[in-house]
């Protein structure tokens, strides 16, 4: 997958009492158009996450908040729900019981990193972060271009119907459903059903269900 990481703006959000893994992160930051912010307390994120609410919640940043498993119930202030969907996460501790609760809460969610760190295995997970993150959006794009017609036949085809039987379903002559299957095949970009089948489950996987392709526990 091939991105041009300098179309997009991304924030990193480091809440944690310990200025070191700021610090870290602000050496190792993968990419020049980042912005990284630190918290050490839950008052002081709050407030800017409500000043930054419409970029955070609409996706206009591509984010990725690092938060130390002491912080884990920050994510139980329902008024960020929007937020906390649309960030991808990376959770740090130095017990590894946090660590394992963490992974049996979030399971598939987030990214779990145990203290200390090393700098360039930090900025390894948050180039995959970014890159998956990115992915989903440019994924979402395409399918967002789809008619509500295509829309339908393309949920049939990953259901596995025929263009027969997609005719009968949608009430609509064969040669319809085969134009809206080439339409929204060129639309996705998609050289065969099974690269629509993945981009199809890619789309519409919550963003904090996303299955990433590696779980990381660093330490020294």
């Amino acid at each position: 997958m091939q991105i041009n990481f300098s179309d997009y703006k991304f924030v990193i959000v480091v809440v944690d009492s310990e200025l070191s893994t700021y610090r870290g992160i602000l050496r190792i930051c993968p990419f020049p158009n980042t912005e990284t912010h630190y918290f050490e307390s839950r008052d002081s994120l709050f407030a800017w996450l409500r000043c930054h609410y419409a970029q955070l919640s609409q996706g206009t940043w591509t984010s990725c908040l690092v938060v130390d498993a002491c912080f884990a119930d920050i994510f139980d202030e329902s008024a960020f729900d929007v937020i906390w969907l649309n960030c991808s996460k990376i959770y740090l501790s130095r017990q590894f019981k946090d660590l394992q609760l963490l992974r049996n809460l979030y399971i598939g969610s987030s990214e779990f990193i145990h203290k200390p760190f090393k700098l360039e295995e930090m900025k390894l997970v948050l180039e995959q972060v970014f890159s998956w993150h990115i992915h989903r959006l440019e994924i979402s794009r395409k399918f967002n271009q789809l008619t509500r017609r295509e829309l339908e036949t393309c949920e049939l085809v990953v259901k596995g119907f025929s263009s027969s039987q997609i005719s009968a379903v949608m009430g609509i002559s064969i040669k319809t459903v085969k134009v809206h299957r080439a339409n929204l095949m060129g639309k996705i970009k998609a050289k065969s059903v099974a690269d629509l089948i993945r981009d199809y489950h890619t789309f519409t996987a919550p963003s904090n269900l996303t299955d990433l392709a590696f779980n990381v526990s660093l330490g020294v």
